[in-house]
């Protein structure tokens, strides 16, 4: 029998929510927040997919040998930078300080809203934003990648 083990990546995005991986297209295990789990599966070909909602992974192809061992790990490909964290921190700002100042939201903050938006959104992820994700790159969202492989001879 082969070892196939499933690792979480530890990332912020999606800490609350579970992953949950489909072998041959039925689900198998859910990974929560940093989690490692690990299947054994008899030698054979095996195509592994992450979903979280209604977005997922690409399908990943595997064949196992009878005594391989091998390592995946399963994450978000939304990776946010310090740039963007400090744009998020901004536009938080400008939406409380017009609250504040006019009780209300104003168009002036509404576009430096917008333009925050473009620029953390769009500009910094060269067009991988968070709604590409959600919408056509929807399965993309998740990746999966080899950690360690160990194959029996």
């Amino acid at each position: 029998m082969a070892t196939l083990t499933i690792n979480r990546a530890h990332q912020f995005i999606n800490r609350l929510r579970n992953y949950r991986v489909l072998v041959n297209g039925q689900e198998m295990i859910q990974l929560g927040y940093n989690e490692q789990k690990t299947l054994t599966l008899s030698a054979g070909t095996y195509i592994i997919r992450a979903k979280v909602d209604w977005v997922c992974s690409e399908e990943y192809i595997i064949s196992l040998g009878d005594q391989d061992v091998q390592t995946l790990e399963i994450g978000c490909s939304i990776t946010i930078n310090n740039y963007q964290k400090i744009l998020s921190i901004l536009g938080f700002g400008v939406l409380l300080g017009s609250i504040l100042m006019y009780e209300t939201i104003t168009p002036i903050a509404l576009g430096l809203l917008l333009a925050i938006w473009v620029v953390r959104d769009v500009v910094l992820t060269k067009g991988k934003s968070f709604l590409y994700y959600l919408s056509t790159g929807r399965s993309k969202y998740l990746y999966i990648k080899p950690l360690r492989i160990s194959v029996s001879h």
